[in-house]
C-alpha cells in the first residue's frame, strides 16, 4: 500500500481514549487513513501509535523522511531534458523504516545524519533491537593465562560467564511510561551452564571473588587499570570500551549471583557500543595504508581502547596513582609501527600485561562473532578429526614400540616427535595457514586409513605371534 500525502492522516473514532482526550489505535479498532477506501495503517506504523504516538507524531515522522526524498528538480534533470521527473524513486516511508533495521550496526550512525525521522527511530526502537541482539560476557580468567576453551565445550564456563537479555526493569520506567523501552536498565540472565558445570565451587573465585571480580567496590587500584571485565558482544562486533567507567564511577553494571541476573544502564552502554564501532570501522578504513606493530585489527582496537582508558582518568590527574597510570599508559609499546621509546618498570609493567590478555581475549571472541554456524561446525569437526587422527597415531605408536621391544629385545622408548604438541586445542585459535595444514594433514590420514588399519593389524598379529614362541621358550621342558 502506498501512503497518501502526510497531511491527509487524521485519526478514525477509536474506542481508546487517553486522559488528555487524544485517541490511540487498538488491535481491535486500529487507526484508519482518512481516504476513499479507509485502509487501515501498515502494521509498522500501527506499533508507533499503540505505544502512544497521535496523528499528530505520524505526520511529523513520516513527514520528516519525505521530506529527506524531495529533490531539487532543476538539479536532478539531466542536462537537456525537458522532463520533470526525478531520478531517484521516492520510497514509502514504512519500507525506509523497515530497511533501516538491516543496516550494519557500525554503518547506523551515519543514517542517523539523513533526517528526523531516521534519527527518531535509530535512537529508540533501532537502540532497543540492539539491545535485544546483545550478549553480556564476564572475564574470570586470571592474568597471564592465554587460553580461551572452545565455545562447544563446558570448559569455556570455568573462565566466562555469559548472560544473555531477557528484558527491561519495568520497576526503573516512569510512572507516566508508554513505551516498552522507556526504562534505562536492562536485565541480563546468566547461562545455566555457568552453575551446573561441575566445576562452579572449584573456580579460581568463589561467589563473593566472582562479584569483587567483575563489579569492584569503587577503590583506587592503579596497577590494575584496565583488566578486563566486561564484553559485549551485538552481532560480530565485540568490544569492552562501552564498559569501562572511571574507578570511582562502576556502576553501569551490577551483578546478583544469588538472583543469577546482570543489571546494565543500557541506553548509554548500548549507545556507547555503536559510537565505539562506528569509530574502530573509520580507524581502521583510515589506516589501511599504514604500518602495523601487531596486525591492522589489534592495532586498532588497541588505540580505541587505550583512548577510551585515558578518558576514564582525570584531565589533570592530582593522585600520585592517577599520574602514575597516565605515565605508563605513555610508555605502552607504540602502534601502527611506530619505534619505542621506553619501558615501564615494575610494578607499572602490569599495565601493559593486562592489556595483552585482554586483547588476546577480544581478539579471539571477534575471530568467534565474525564466523557463520557453517564454519564453527566446520572448525568443530576439524578438531574432533584431528584428535582421531592423533589417537591412531598413538595407537600405532604403541604397537611399533611392542613390535620393535619384541624384534630387538630392549625396552628403549623409540619416539616419535610431535612438533605440534604444544598447540592449542580450540581451533578458534589457529591462523588461517594453521587451519590449511590440519585440513591437508587430516585429508591424507582420512585416504590412508584403512592403510594404517591394516599395518596395526600386522604388526599385533606380529607381536602376539612372537609373544607366544616366547612363552613355549620359557617352558623347562625335555622336549
Amino acid at each position: 500500500m502506498t501512503l497518501p500525502p502526510h497531511d491527509s492522516f487524521q485519526l478514525l473514532d477509536s474506542p481508546v481514549k487517553d486522559s488528555d482526550g487524544s485517541r490511540s489505535g487498538s488491535r481491535d479498532a486500529p487507526i484508519s487513513l482518512d481516504s476513499d477506501d479507509y485502509q487501515p495503517l501498515p502494521r509498522y506504523l500501527t506499533r508507533h501509535v499503540n505505544l502512544g504516538f497521535d496523528s499528530e507524531d505520524i505526520k511529523d515522522l513520516i513527514g520528516s523522511i519525505e521530506s529527506s526524498q524531495a529533490l531539487d528538480f532543476s538539479s536532478s534533470l539531466s542536462p537537456g531534458s525537458s522532463s520533470s521527473t526525478p531520478r531517484l524513486p521516492h520510497l514509502p516511508a514504512e519500507i525506509l523504516l523497515n530497511l533501516l533495521a538491516f543496516v550494519p550496526l557500525d554503518y547506523v550512525l551515519d543514517f542517523r545524519l539523513v533526517c528526523r525521522g531516521f534519527r527518531d527511530w535509530i535512537d529508540t526502537r533501532g537502540m532497543y533491537g540492539f539491545l535485544q541482539r546483545a550478549e553480556l560476557t564476564g572475564w574470570l580468567g586470571l592474568q597471564g593465562g592465554r587460553w580461551l576453551p572452545p565455545p562447544w565445550t563446558t570448559r569455556r564456563f570455568d573462565l566466562t560467564m555469559p548472560a544473555r537479555f531477557e528484558g527491561l526493569d519495568q520497576n526503573e520506567a516512569s510512572a507516566n511510561s508508554r513505551v516498552k523501552w522507556d526504562s534505562g536498565y536492562a536485565v541480563f540472565r546468566i547461562d545455566e551452564r555457568f552453575f551446573e558445570t561441575s566445576g562452579f565451587r572449584e573456580k579460581p573465585f568463589s561467589e563473593n571473588g566472582i562479584q569483587m571480580r567483575l563489579c569492584p567496590p569503587p577503590t583506587w587500584d592503579p596497577h590494575a587499570y584496565g583488566n578486563l571485565r566486561w564484553i559485549l558482544r551485538i552481532d560480530e562486533h565485540v568490544m569492552d570500551c562501552p564498559l569501562i567507567e572511571p574507578w570511582h564511577l562502576c556502576d553501569s553494571v551490577r551483578l546478583d549471583i544469588s538472583a543469577r541476573t546482570v543489571r546494565v544502564s543500557w541506553k548509554d552502554t548500548i549507545q556507547a557500543f555503536v559510537r565505539e564501532a562506528n569509530a574502530l570501522r573509520k580507524k581502521m578504513d583510515s589506516t589501511l595504508a599504514s604500518s602495523y606493530t601487531f596486525s591492522h585489527q589489534e592495532d586498532c582496537i588497541k588505540a580505541m581502547r587505550r583512548q577510551r582508558l585515558r578518558s576514564c582518568l582525570p584531565k589533570h590527574p592530582d593522585l600520585p596513582g592517577e599520574r602514575g597510570v597516565v605515565w605508563a599508559l605513555r610508555q605502552l609499546r607504540p602502534l601502527f609501527g611506530k619505534p619505542a621509546v621506553g619501558k615501564p618498570s615494575p610494578p607499572w609493567d602490569n599495565i601493559a600485561k593486562l592489556e595483552a590478555d585482554a586483547i588476546f581475549v577480544l581478539m579471539v571472541l571477534r575471530k568467534e562473532a565474525a564466523m557463520t554456524k557453517t564454519e564453527l561446525v566446520h572448525l568443530r569437526q576439524l578438531a574432533q578429526d584431528r584428535l582421531a587422527m592423533h589417537t591412531d597415531r598413538e595407537e600405532a605408536y604403541n604397537h611399533m614400540k611392542r613390535y620393535w621391544s619384541n624384534v630387538f629385545g630392549n625396552k628403549k622408548r623409540y619416539g616419535l616427535q610431535d612438533h605440534n604438541s604444544m598447540e592449542s586445542a580450540n581451533p578458534l585459535l589457529w591462523s588461517d595457514e594453521k587451519v590449511k595444514s590440519v585440513e591437508h594433514r587430516v585429508f591424507r590420514w582420512k585416504s590412508q586409513k584403512k592403510t594404517f588399519e591394516q599395518i596395526q593389524g600386522l604388526m599385533m598379529s606380529a607381536s602376539l605371534a612372537m609373544e607366544a614362541e616366547d612363552a613355549f621358550d620359557n617352558i623347562n621342558s625335555q622336549y
